[in-house]
C-alpha cells in the first residue's frame, strides 16, 4: 500500500499515539540517518537504500542507527514507512527475528495508533523468513479481540480497525483498507493459524462477505486461500457454498471474477459443475457483459448447456492431467506456485487509473488468442483433408497397378499358349513331310 492509502487510515491518530507511547516522534533521533528518515522527501531515498543495500551493510546500518529505536520511528508520519521497508527488506532470518522481537511487545499500541501498515509488514516479514509466526498470531489476536471472544471474529475486528474515525476528513478509497492484505498474509501462516483465519472470513455477514470478495485486497486473500494446496478441501467447499448464490454478480465484477477463476481451478468435478450450473441461466447476459464473457469462456458454460456429457469428459481429462503433473512435480521435489500476475495491475485499479486500458488490453489479448486458435484449427483441418485425399489416391493407384499386373500376366499366358500351339503345328507338318518322302 502506498503512503496516501495508509495516511488515510492513520490521519487523526498521531496525537493519541504519541501520548500513549510516552515518547515524542523524534525524541532521541539526532543522527543524520534519523534526520533522513523523518524528512518528508529524504525518507523516500532511505526506503530505496534499505531495500537495495547488501547483507553486511544492512546489518551494520541496523545495529548502528536503528536497533532499539524502531518504535520511535514508527510513531513518525514519514519514518514509519522506512521501518516498513526495513521489515520487507530483511536479508536473513536473524535480521527479521531481531526486528520483529523488538516491535512485537508494542503490537497493541501500534494497532491502537492506526499503524496498520507496520503491522502488515511485520506479517509479511514473518512469512518471508518463517520466524515468530505463532507468537505474532497470538499477540495479534490478543490485541484485536477482547478476552473470551471467539477467534472467528478476527477479520471482522480488522474491518472495524480500518474504518475511519469521526474526526477524519478523507474517506479511504477502499472500504476495507488493509484488511484484505492482512488476511492474505495470515492465510500464508502455518496451517492451523490459516484455517482459523479462513473460518473468520466465513463468519462475516453475507453482505459484507460479498463486498469483501469484490475488494482489491479481499479478492487476493481468497485467491491465496484457493491457491494453497495443503488447505482442507472441506473448508474450500464451504467457501464455494457461501459464494454460490452470488456467482452471477461475482462473474460481472472485475475483481470478483478472479476469485471465480481461482475457485473453479481448485475445485473438483462436482464443484466445477455446481459453479457452471449456477451460470447457465445467465449465459446471454454474461456473454454480452465485457467482464462476464470471460467467465462464460473459462467455465465453458455454453458447452455445458448444449452437451453436458462432453463437458464432463473434458473436465475429467483436465483433472487427470493436473493430478498427473502434480505427482511428477512432487516426485521431483518441485513446489507448485500460483501463476504470477502483473504487479502494477491492482495498484492501478485501486488508484482508479488505467483500469479501463487494462481491461481493453485483456479483452484484445483474449480475442487475439481466440482468433489464433481458430486459424490453427482451420489449418489443421486442411492438412487432415489433404492427408485423407493422399491416402485415397494412393489406394486407388495401388488398385490400378494390381489390375494392370493381372492383365499383363493374362496376356503373357495367352502368348505362351499361342507359341506352344505354333510349335506343335510345325512338328506335325514336319512329320507329314517325312512320311510323304
Amino acid at each position: 500500500a502506498g503512503r496516501e492509502a495508509e495516511a488515510e487510515h492513520e490521519e487523526g491518530a498521531g496525537s493519541k499515539t504519541k501520548a500513549g507511547a510516552g515518547k515524542s516522534a523524534t525524541g532521541g533521533l539526532d543522527s543524520p540517518v534519523h534526520q533522513l528518515a523523518v524528512d518528508r522527501t529524504a525518507s523516500h531515498l532511505l526506503e530505496v537504500v534499505v531495500l537495495c543495500v547488501p547483507e553486511e551493510r544492512f546489518h551494520r546500518m541496523y545495529t548502528r542507527h536503528f536497533r532499539g529505536r524502531l518504535l520511535d520511528l514508527v510513531w513518525d508520519s514519514c519514518a514509519n514507512f522506512v521501518v516498513q521497508r526495513m521489515l520487507l527488506g530483511a536479508k536473513t532470518g536473524p535480521h527479521a527475528k531481531i526486528m520483529l522481537s523488538e516491535l512485537l511487545p508494542h503490537l497493541d499500541a501500534m494497532l491502537a495508533g492506526r499503524r496498520i501498515g507496520v503491522v502488515l509488514h511485520m506479517l509479511m516479514c514473518a512469512n518471508n523468513h518463517k520466524c515468530l509466526q505463532p507468537e505474532l498470531f497470538k499477540s495479534l489476536q490478543k490485541a484485536v479481540l477482547p478476552e473470551g471472544a471467539n477467534a472467528e471474529a478476527l477479520v471482522n475486528a480488522f474491518i472495524e480497525l480500518s474504518k475511519p474515525e469521526r474526526g477524519q476528513r478523507k474517506q479511504p478509497r477502499n472500504k476495507f483498507g488493509l484488511t484484505g492484505q492482512m488476511t492474505e498474509a495470515l492465510l500464508k501462516f502455518p496451517l492451523s493459524y490459516a484455517t482459523t483465519t479462513a473460518r473468520s472470513v466465513l463468519a462475516l455477514p453475507p453482505s459484507i462477505f460479498l463486498e469483501f470478495v469484490c475488494d482489491p485486497g479481499g479478492s487476493r486473500a481468497l485467491e491465496a486461500l484457493f491457491a494453497r494446496p495443503d488447505f482442507p478441501s472441506k473448508l474450500k467447499k464451504q467457501v464455494t457454498e457461501a459464494l454460490a448464490p452470488h456467482w452471477k454478480d461475482i462473474a460481472m465484477h472485475k475483481l470478483g471474477s478472479r476469485c471465480l477463476d481461482a475457485c473453479y481451478a481448485s475445485a473438483d468435478l462436482n464443484g466445477k459443475e455446481s459453479i457452471t450450473e449456477a451460470l447457465v441461466p445467465h449465459v446471454e447476459e454474461l456473454s454480452q457483459h465485457p467482464i462476464g464473457r470471460f467467465a462464460v469462456r473459462n467455465c465453458r458454460v455454453r458447452q455445458y448447456k448444449q452437451k453436458s456429457h462432453v463437458w464432463k469428459e473434458v473436465a475429467r481429462g483436465q483433472d487427470r492431467k493436473r493430478k498427473f503433473f502434480a505427482d511428477i512435480l512432487e516426485d521431483d521435489g518441485v513446489v507448485q506456485q500460483p501463476a504470477k500476475r502483473r504487479k502494477t495491475k491492482h495498484k492501478k485499479e485501486e488508484s482508479g487509473e488505467g483500469s479501463d486500458d487494462d481491461e481493453v488490453n485483456d479483452e484484445q489479448g483474449a480475442e487475439r488468442k481466440e482468433a489464433g486458435k481458430k486459424q490453427r484449427d482451420v489449418v489443421e483441418e486442411k492438412k487432415s483433408k489433404k492427408k485423407s485425399k493422399k491416402k485415397s489416391k494412393s489406394k486407388k493407384a495401388m488398385e490400378v497397378e494390381s489390375d494392370e499386373e493381372e492383365e499383363d500376366e493374362k496376356i503373357k499366358k495367352r502368348r505362351h499358349r499361342s507359341d506352344e500351339e505354333d510349335k506343335k503345328k510345325k512338328k506335325k507338318k514336319q512329320k507329314k513331310k517325312k512320311k510323304s518322302e
